[in-house]
């Protein structure tokens, strides 16, 4: 038997006496409702470490599983973080690609109404990747802007497959969602 204590507005109203069972149920009730996985006390969760690779932890809500939560690293199932990991993978390949074959807009300069900036976008309507430039519209994205319309062309052509998972175009659940959908049959991202 433990011993709540109610208050209603910041103002106090009684006390009570609760059972395991009781108190169980009023903690669910109470929790927020989050679509992300939250794991209970000393629940198995994945997480994807410094080298790319799913491991599983314990959930004790100490610091270092509070800081994967506030990162988006935390993951019910081996396979959502390995198909993060994916995720995280094509973001790099892109990227690494763009400054590898020289096609990243260094030092953006957001004053000038002059320079275009390039994007890459897919489009959902169309089922294609697009992109556009620039003068003074900032986006925040994962990729980075793009020296021209070629190198963002070039881009598509070379890199096709990974923004296909980047931009969640690869569909990876068996309910035809991609790494970034919600997925309300699974219950979860990246399913």
């Amino acid at each position: 038997m433990k011993t709540i204590t109610i208050h209603i507005d910041n103002e106090f109203k009684g006390e009570s006496g609760v059972s395991d069972d009781q108190l169980a149920k009023i903690e669910e009730i109470l929790k927020p409702k989050s679509k992300r996985f939250v794991p209970k006390m000393d629940e198995e969760y994945y997480t994807i470490d410094e080298f790319g690779f799913a491991r599983n932890f314990k959930w004790e809500c100490c610091e270092k599983d509070e800081y994967a939560l506030g990162q988006n690293n935390v993951f019910q199932s081996k396979e959502e973080a390995e198909q993060h990991a994916e995720y995280l993978q094509a973001i790099s390949d892109v990227t690494n690609y763009c400054y590898d074959n020289d096609l990243v807009l260094e030092d953006v300069d957001w004053d000038s109404l002059v320079k275009l900036k390039y994007l890459i976008s897919y489009s959902n309507s169309g089922k294609i990747f697009r992109y556009s430039g620039h003068r003074t519209l900032e986006f925040k994205c994962s990729l980075p802007y793009l020296k021209s319309d070629d190198a963002c062309q070039q881009v598509i052509d070379e890199q096709k497959d990974n923004l296909e998972i980047v931009f969640g175009v690869k569909k990876l659940c068996e309910h035809n969602k991609g790494l970034t959908d919600f997925c309300e049959p699974c219950g979860r991202v990246n399913c």
